[in-house]
Parts: C-alpha cells; structure tokens; sequence
C-alpha cells in the first residue's frame, strides 16, 4: 500500500496531467465520483477541471453506494452529473473459448461510460464542442433528479437532446 506520502504525490501528479489536457488540449475528463456512499469524493473527481459522475438506477433513485460531498480542491459540491450505473450489463471477459462474458455490474464506474457517451454524441453532433463548452452542453441538458438529498444528483441525468434543426 502507498503511504500518505505517496499517495498524496501521485494524486499532484495526475492533477498536472488532467489540468495540461484540460488547459492545453481542451479535453474534458469524465470521472468516477467513487463507491464509498454519501459523504465521500475520490480523486480524480473532486479535481477542478473534471466531471464527477455519480450513478442512479433505472428508476432514477440514487445508488447508496454512489458517492457525494464537497470537493477538498474548490469547495463546491460533487459529483457533477449522473449516470445508469447499477445492475448495468457489461462485458466481463472471455471464456476458454474466446466467447465473451457479459455480467450486470453495478458502480460509478458503470455510470461514467454512460455519461462519456453522450459527451460523445454531443462532440461527434458539433465539433465546436470541447473542454468547457461541452461541459457546459452536458450540464445544461441534463435531466433534473427530484426528490434526491441535496448535493447527491449534481445537474442530474446526462442526456442526449438532439437540436431541432431549421
């Protein structure tokens, strides 16, 4: 296990890292809030320049292992968006056959892909859209989760809104 020491390191390093991408290359780093529950923010989420994403059911319950709170770096609250992330099917590997081997999973881990996605699709829709503007995309079309604790939804459901078209 890392020291503190060295934990504290590697977390500096990968914040020069995600701020060069962000501030030089206009990428927007989608982030895993963490599975520890209401209360806990794991880096890299909690950096200032990446979306926390946190994971609802299909119902849009919040998950209870779906993590929360305030970001040690900025202070503001965390995660930023939501996303599917219990009971998700995923692949899982492959057998001695060479088949593949789906599984439901379930995690912030399982939502963040969720959440890239549409990132994606609003990136491929409009090329314009990168680093913050298409943060700005994500959090101005997410869907709002009622009746979720405050500070647990963030903007609330990532969502793909196809633009009426002239």
């Amino acid at each position: 296990t890392l020291s503190r020491r060295e934990y504290a390191d590697a977390v500096t390093g990968l914040r020069r890292v995600i701020d060069t991408l962000v501030t030089d290359f206009a990428v927007l780093p989608i982030t895993a809030v963490g599975n520890d529950g209401k209360g806990k923010v794991r880096a890299p989420a909690y950096f200032p320049h990446t979306i926390a994403v946190g994971a609802v059911d299909y119902m849009l319950k919040v998950a209870d292992f779906s993590g929360s709170g305030t970001s040690p770096m900025t202070g503001e609250a965390e995660p930023n968006l939501m996303g599917y992330g219990v009971d998700v099917p995923s692949s899982y590997g492959r057998d001695r056959h060479n088949r593949s081997l789906y599984r439901t999973l379930s995690g912030t881990s399982m939502a963040t892909p969720y959440v890239t996605g549409i990132a994606a699709l609003y990136a491929a829709a409009d090329a314009s859209l990168q680093g913050q503007t298409l943060w700005d995309k994500l959090t101005q079309t997410a869907l709002p989760i009622a009746g979720a604790a405050t500070g647990r939804t963030g903007s609330g459901l990532a969502r793909f809104v196809k633009e009426a078209t002239e």
